[in-house]
């Protein structure tokens, strides 16, 4: 169910029938949470997952408000989830998520609040990762999450704040090109 789950919303991210494969999507991220065992990984996968595709919806109009709700609710169970089974990856990207969402509604005082968190759990757990390889894959992904938070800043006025978040993604992305 993950799988054809994760495919359909892959396929309308391409923008084959987009709204009927994420309505998709959705309805198998419910019934695989019935399979999983709650608190466990898979069920809090499920419901990150389920919360980007319910995201996908919203921006493209369908039941904007209630999916966007939906979705908040979906990652704030995941998080809580993700921090009982001290996945410190999830708990980053659930955040990450949740900041994108509120940039995406251009609420920047929220998605301020959730990339700040998400950005000190990326400098915490990419210290922590010992393979080179993984931990430069571990910082490209969350490069958007610096540069959404910049742009935050910007709006909420906190220009010299902007500043440093530009210039501690500058100096992570450098450090990880010279190892």
């Amino acid at each position: 169910l993950m799988n054809e789950s994760v495919a359909r919303t892959r396929l309308a991210e391409r923008g084959v029938e987009p709204i009927e494969n994420l309505k998709k999507a959705v309805e198998l991220y419910e019934e695989s949470r019935e399979i999983f065992p709650e608190n466990s990984m898979d069920y809090a996968s499920a419901l990150m997952n389920e919360g980007g595709a319910r995201t996908i919806l919203a921006e493209r109009g369908v039941e904007t408000e209630e999916n966007y709700e939906k979705a908040l609710e979906l990652y704030e169970e995941a998080e809580g989830i993700f921090e009982s089974l001290r996945d410190d990856w999830d708990i980053v990207l659930v955040r990450e998520n949740t900041g994108l969402l509120y940039y995406k509604r251009k609420d920047f005082e929220k998605a301020y609040e959730w990339y700040k968190k998400a950005i000190d759990g990326i400098e915490k757990t990419r210290g922590s990762i010992r393979n080179v390889e993984y931990r430069k894959a571990f910082l490209e992904k969350f490069v958007p999450a610096y540069k959404n938070m910049v742009i935050c800043c910007l709006e909420l006025g906190k220009e010299e704040e902007a500043f440093e978040y530009a210039e501690r993604c500058k100096s992570r992305v450098f450090v990880e090109m010279l190892i």
